[in-house]
Parts: C-alpha cells; structure tokens; sequence
C-alpha cells in the first residue's frame, strides 16, 4: 500500500509535469498565433516539442515512473533537432535504462550516444558510464577499443586523468596491465614526445607500485607540460613515493609558482602538501619553512590558520601553533568556535610542558560569559587535573 509520503510524491510529479504541458502549450499556441506562415514556425514547435518531453522525461524518471519516462526520452530522440540533442537524449535514455538494470539496453543506447555525438566533449561526458557498462559485460575489446577513442577526444586534463583510471581498470582486470606498459615503452622510443602514452604509463606504472617508473615517465611529461600543475603534482606525488622529498619538493615550488586555480593545487594547500611530506618524514626543519610560507603574500584567513596551526603542532612547533590558534579565534564570531580554538591552544601549552600559560588560559575560558557552558565546565576542571599530572610526575 502506498505510504502518505511517497502518494504525495507521485502527486507532486503529476502537478509538475501538468504545469509544463500547459507551459509548453501554451508557448506554442502563442508562438503559431504570433508566427503563423512562419518557415521557422516548424523548427521552434519542434525545439519546443524537444524541450517538453527532456523535461517531462526527467520528471516522470525521479519519481521512477519508468514507462513514461522511456516514452518522452523516445519521443525527445525523435524531435531533436541536432545530433547534439539526439546524442544527449539518448544519453539520458540509457541511464534510465540502467536504473531499471537492463544493462544491454542501457550500453545499445549509450553506444548510440557516443556515436552520434558531434564534439569530443560531448563523446567524453559519454565514454566514462559506456566503458564502465562494457566492463561489467565482460565486453574487454569494446571497452578498450571505447578508452582509445577517450584518450584521443580527452580535452581536459580531467578527461586525460579520468581516461587514464579507467585503462587501469580495464586493463588491470584483465592482468594485462604489464603487456600494456611495454607496449608503450616501445612507442615511446618511436615517439618520445606523446603526451598522452606519458601520461597513461605513470598511471599504469603507479598501480603497478613502480613509483621509478612513474615518476621517470611523469618528468617527460612535465618537460612536455612544464606549465601543468596536475601533471607536476603526479611528478611530486611519484618521487615523494620514492622516498625523494627534496625532487619533490622541487616539483611542489614549481607548482607554488605557477599560482594554479585549481583549488587542489592553489599555492597554500600545496605548502601544506610539501610541509606534510616532510613532517611525515620527521624532516621537522624543511617541513617548517614550508608551513612558514602559508599565507605569504596576503594576509591568512581563518582556515589557513589552522592549517598552520596543525602543521606547527606536527612538527613539535607548539609556541608557533598556539600563536596561529590565538590569531584564527580572533576571526571567530561563534563563541563556541572561539572557546574550542582557544581551548585547545591551551592543551597545546600543557602538553609542551607550559603548565603555568596553560592554567591562565583555561582559568579565562571558565571565567568567559560567551563561551558556552559545557566549555567553561571543562576549562574549570583542567587546572586541577594539570596540577594532579604534574604532582604524579614528581612522585
């Protein structure tokens, strides 16, 4: 029997897909009463036909009324009016196809959909739930002869990576990821300049744990790509597997330099990545003029702060992190956030073995009106338990 909240669902969907209709009846109604005679009048009532049933298509499959829904991706199919359309309806037609676990019908209809697509973004956005489909069908040369055509449209170095893991896959699953690997060794030495054979045998050689390898092959890439900074992070990443912190580290500054967008891979998160490796390696002196440049340049808002403020506890900087904590409670506007930073600057204190600093400081958050209560319970109980550790520790 149908639950209240899923009848009201279903009402929902039926209110929203008779809203359109009208909508769109009335849009055409108009546009024949304005453009009538018209030769565009024909193609504009069938844009609009297109539109209507994508719509109505993507209703009727969130609320899984399937058969509907398979009808307006058909009629869509029908009415579109370019084979970037056709490609997209199609798309949308195999993924309900999938939803329902009709898997070779769903892969009929996305192969349809790579082949029509016109623009290799387009065939992209496409390829990735085609090979996947061909994969779990144990259609291995479809799927590889699929990733081939990936990597040759890949236009993005989102594309290029996506393709990459996904030959990993597909070749991996069949153990023939080392055939593979030499198979474009030896195009390598024919042409050592291609790109995209770099790239994809780092991929290959980091799955297969040969972090020499990759990283070999990621240093081509970048002298190919010395202004990619997603290329330079697999460099960095693959000699820090090495063990090679300080090429890595070189791979990190040029990445710093070329002030990338990437949000990943903006001058202070990959700071943050250079001073982790280091910490990581209890290189505390490196890790630290890494987390001293956080922020260079402008001034640090609250998260970057306690970034550094982490990074200095890691490295056994405490005075540096307490000072960083101080500055990030003062962004606060929670008292709750305030107290919790401040709070655990003064953990950071009794841990270094300032007991004195530590006690003022849970002394202040107990005596805070701000602060909320469970906070100021807690900072009140601390000075007494510092003052048992420390009688305990000369015992």
């Amino acid at each position: 029997m149908e639950t209240e909240s899923r009848s009201r669902q279903r009402w929902t969907a039926v209110a929203a897909v008779a809203a359109l209709c009208a909508a769109v009846a009335i849009a055409v109604l108009c546009g024949t009463t304005e453009a009538k005679g018209d030769d565009k009048l024909a193609a504009k009532e069938q844009a609009d036909r297109y539109r209507m049933n994508m719509e109505l298509a993507r209703i009727c499959a969130k609320y899984e009324q399937f058969k509907d829904a398979g009808r307006h991706y058909g009629a869509s199919v029908d009415e579109a009016i370019d084979a970037g359309q056709r490609a997209q309806a199609m798309l949308e037609f195999g993924r309900l196809a999938r939803r329902q676990g009709k898997d070779q019908l769903a892969l009929t209809r996305m192969q349809e959909a790579a082949k029509i697509a016109p623009e290799p973004q387009d065939r992209c956005a496409i390829y990735p739930e085609l090979i996947i489909l061909q994969k779990a069908s144990g259609r291995w040369d479809e799927a590889e002869a699929t990733i081939s055509r990936f990597v040759a449209d890949a236009c993005s170095d989102e594309h290029r990576k996506l393709a990459n893991m996904l030959t990993v896959q597909v070749y991996g699953a069949q153990g023939k990821l080392p055939a593979l690997a030499a198979r474009l060794e030896l195009e390598r030495v024919k042409v050592p300049d291609n790109a995209a054979a770099l790239d994809l045998l780092g991929s290959i050689y980091e799955q297969m744990r040969l972090p020499e390898k990759a990283a070999d092959a990621y240093q081509a890439l970048a002298d190919l790509r010395p202004g990619s900074a997603g290329v330079l992070a697999r460099l960095a990443d693959a000699q820090r597997a090495c063990g090679k912190f300080d090429i890595a580290a070189v791979a990190y500054q040029r990445i710093v330099d070329l002030k990338s967008r990437d949000a990943r891979l903006d001058p202070d998160s990959v700071r943050a990545l250079a001073a982790r490796m280091y910490a990581a390696a209890n290189q505390y002196d490196k890790a630290a003029r890494w987390v001293d440049a956080i922020g260079a340049g402008g001034r640090p808002d609250a998260a970057a702060l306690a970034e550094k403020a982490d990074l200095y506890a890691a490295i056994k900087m405490p005075r540096k992190a307490v000072e960083c904590l101080d500055s990030c409670a003062r962004f606060q506007t929670d008292p709750a956030d305030r107290a919790r930073l401040l709070f655990k600057a003064a953990d950071l204190l009794a841990a270094a073995g300032d007991s004195v600093s530590a006690r003022e400081r849970f002394r202040k958050i107990a005596a805070d009106p701000a602060a909320p209560q469970p906070v100021r319970d807690d900072a009140q109980r601390r000075p007494a338990q510092l003052n048992a550790t420390a009688s305990a520790a000369r015992r």
